[in-house]
C-alpha cells in the first residue's frame, strides 16, 4: 500500500483523531495530506454578479451539489470537505480519481442546464501541491453525532484557488471541462425546503479571517469571542426562527435538481411529493409528532438542523455566520481592524439579516450536515471584501 508522509493512504483521513472541542481541533490532531491524494476544488464564475442578479439560493446550490454527488461516491459523507457558499473543496484519495473527475464533469454540465450557472473545477494533486512549496494537513472535529468536519491547515487550498481562477500552462492538466453526455449523476439527498432564517439579533453576517504572519487560528476565534460571546450567544439558526416552505425558501429547487430541470416530466411529480411532505413535516413539528422520516425526527427536526450546521469551520481561514447586534458588529470589526493594522489578519464581512440553510444528507450511512451561509451574497462578498482590502494593504 502507498505511503506519503508514514501515512497510509487507506488509513489516513478515516484514522484521523476526532476532536470534541472547535478551538482545540485547531490546534490538536493534525497531520499532513499523503501526496497520493487530490484536491477537488470549485467556485462559480463570476458570482458577484449572479448574486446580484438574485440567485444567491442557485449559487450556493451549485456549491454543495459536488459534494453530495462526491460523497456518493464514498456512501459516507464522513469525508474531508467543505462549502465555501459558491464553491467547495473536497479531498479524495488516488483510487478515486477517474470517477470524480468524471462526477465533476457531469456536474459543471448540470449546473449550467439547471441554474445557467458556469461552474468550474479543477483536481489537483497534492504531490504538486508540494511540489510548489505549498503545505495541507487535516484535523477532524465533531460537530455533533452525525456530522464530523474537516479542518483544512496550511496554504494548499489557496494554492489550489489560485491554480483554479487563474490556471497557468501547467496547471491546464487540472482544470475540468463540462460533459458532453446525458449521463446524470446522485444528487440524493439533497434538499432545500426551509425558508430564510431570520438571526436572533439585528444582524446575521458572513465572516472570513486570514491569519497573517503566524496568526494562529484559535487566536483568532479567541478574539472573535472576547466581543460576541461563546457560540452559543452568536450562533445564527435558532428553533423559533426557522420556518420550512413558503415563497421565500425556494424549495422547489430540489425538485428542480432531482428532476434534472423544469422542464422534466418528472418535476412536477416530485414537486408536489415535495410540497406534500412540507405540509405534512410542518404539522408534525407543531404538534410535536413523534413522527421519523429516514434518520429525522419530526417533532425534532429544527433541533437537529441546528446540531447538524457547519455554521463555522476552518479552511486555511476561519469562516463563520454569526447573528449579533449591529454595536457588536461594529465592535468586532474595531477589533480585527486592529489586527489588520498590526499585520496580523485580513478578513472580509458582509452583513446580511437572514441565513440561507442548503441540506444534504447520506441518510443509508446516517449522516446529516446543513450549509449555512448569509443572505444576499454571504461568503462570495466577504470573500470579495477580503481580496479588496488586501488590495489596499
Amino acid at each position: 500500500m502507498k505511503q506519503s508522509h508514514g501515512i497510509r493512504e487507506d488509513d489516513y483521513y478515516l484514522h484521523l483523531p476526532l476532536i470534541n472541542d472547535f478551538s482545540a481541533g485547531l490546534e490538536e490532531g493534525i497531520r499532513p495530506v499523503p501526496q497520493d491524494w487530490y484536491i477537488a476544488i470549485t467556485d462559480i464564475v463570476d458570482s458577484t454578479k449572479a448574486i446580484e442578479a438574485g440567485k444567491y439560493k442557485q449559487v450556493n446550490v451549485s456549491g454543495a451539489l459536488p459534494i453530495i454527488a462526491l460523497a456518493r461516491m464514498y456512501d459516507s459523507l464522513k469525508r474531508p470537505f467543505v462549502f465555501g457558499g459558491d464553491g467547495m473543496t473536497f479531498l479524495i484519495d488516488g483510487n478515486h480519481y477517474e470517477e470524480a473527475r468524471s462526477i465533476l464533469s457531469r456536474t459543471i454540465r448540470d449546473v449550467q442546464v439547471f441554474f445557467g450557472l458556469h461552474l468550474r473545477a479543477a483536481l489537483i494533486p497534492m504531490s504538486e501541491i508540494y511540489r510548489r512549496g505549498g503545505s495541507l494537513a487535516l484535523s477532524k472535529h465533531q460537530v455533533s453525532e452525525h456530522y464530523t468536519q474537516a479542518f483544512f491547515h496550511g496554504s494548499g487550498i489557496r494554492m489550489a484557488e489560485d491554480m483554479l481562477k487563474s490556471p497557468g500552462e501547467d496547471d491546464a492538466a487540472f482544470i475540468i471541462e463540462a460533459a458532453d453526455d446525458t449521463r446524470s449523476v446522485n444528487y440524493k439527498g439533497f434538499t432545500c425546503r426551509w425558508a430564510d432564517i431570520p438571526g436572533s439579533s439585528d444582524v446575521t453576517a458572513a465572516l472570513i479571517v486570514e491569519g497573517r504572519n503566524g496568526m494562529p487560528a484559535a487566536e483568532v476565534i479567541r478574539l472573535i469571542e472576547s466581543v460576541l460571546g461563546d457560540s452559543s450567544s452568536y450562533h445564527p439558526l435558532k428553533m423559533e426562527n426557522m420556518n420550512m416552505g413558503g415563497s421565500r425558501s425556494d424549495w422547489s429547487l430540489t425538485p428542480l435538481v432531482m428532476s434534472r430541470g423544469r422542464k422534466s416530466p418528472a418535476y412536477f411529480f416530485r414537486a408536489a411529493v415535495a410540497w406534500v411532505e412540507i405540509q405534512l413535516a410542518k404539522i408534525a413539528m407543531a404538534l410535536k409528532l413523534p413522527l421519523k422520516q429516514d434518520i429525522y425526527q419530526m417533532n425534532r427536526l429544527r433541533e437537529q438542523n441546528i446540531a447538524n450546521s457547519d455554521f463555522r469551520k476552518y479552511e486555511g481561514a476561519l469562516k463563520m455566520i454569526f447573528s449579533a447586534d449591529e454595536s457588536a458588529v461594529d465592535a468586532l470589526e474595531q477589533a480585527l481592524d486592529k489586527e489588520v493594522q498590526a499585520g496580523r489578519i485580513f478578513y472580509g464581512v458582509h452583513r446580511s439579516k437572514e441565513a440561507h440553510m442548503t441540506c444534504i444528507a447520506t441518510l443509508e450511512s446516517g449522516d446529516d450536515v446543513h450549509f449555512i451561509d448569509a443572505t444576499g451574497g454571504g461568503y462570495a462578498l466577504a470573500a470579495a471584501a477580503l481580496k479588496e482590502q488586501k488590495a489596499r494593504t
